[in-house]
């Protein structure tokens, strides 16, 4: 169910039934009235909340939750999707359904997180297993940069400037990683894991 909020009242403006199976994470995408939506069963789509309609819903993919989904900065047909299962696919959304064209293979452990490069060659992926990967897109190659002692939750690949990679971990750290060498430039410890 996508509920839509205003946020100075204390009840949903409106509840729309999009699915059949739970989700596991929802974000708008820019300033559209379309949400990119993960699904529990593997499953990822866009769903339009004022047509009421999905424009993309793939197949069920992965095998188990999907946790992050994030569309390539040069391609607004390619998608990719990070998992439980270990994995991330990326998908054709042109097609219907939504097509995978090809699966990363590599993690131990739960995928929790991917963000691409800003050129959209290299993806980089986090994993419960404090494994940090960059990928070439292009070949399916990965390098791996192992800079976490516990889980990274997250991971930011910077926009502008100089090329950096931010990931955060459950050991509460932030750690900002050179994507070229996998070299440490600056590490920062919170009081707690830090999630986002």
């Amino acid at each position: 169910v996508i509920r839509i909020w205003n946020v100075s009242q204390r009840a949903p403006l409106d509840s729309i039934r999009v699915a059949a199976v739970g989700f596991h994470g929802i974000s708008v995408m820019g300033k559209s009235e379309r949400c990119l939506c993960c699904f529990k069963d593997g499953s990822v789509g866009v769903y339009n909340v004022h047509s009421r309609r999905w424009e993309h819903l793939s197949e069920v993919g992965h095998t188990e939750t999907v946790f992050d989904c994030l569309f390539s900065p040069v391609d607004k047909n390619t998608l990719a999707t990070a998992s439980y299962d270990s994995t991330i696919r990326l998908w054709d959304v042109s097609k219907t359904p939504m097509h995978c064209f090809q699966t990363l293979i590599g993690h131990q452990g739960v995928v929790y997180c991917v963000d691409w490069s800003p050129d959209g060659q290299q993806l980089v992926s986090s994993s419960s297993s404090a494994q940090l990967f960059i990928w070439d897109v292009r070949r399916g190659t990965k390098q791996a940069v192992m800079v976490h002692s516990e889980a990274i939750i997250r991971v930011s690949w910077s926009k502008i400037g100089t090329p950096l990679i931010a990931s955060t971990s459950r050991a509460g750290v932030l750690i900002i990683t050179a994507p070229a060498d996998g070299s440490t430039v600056r590490k920062y410890k919170h009081p707690g894991p830090v999630f986002g």
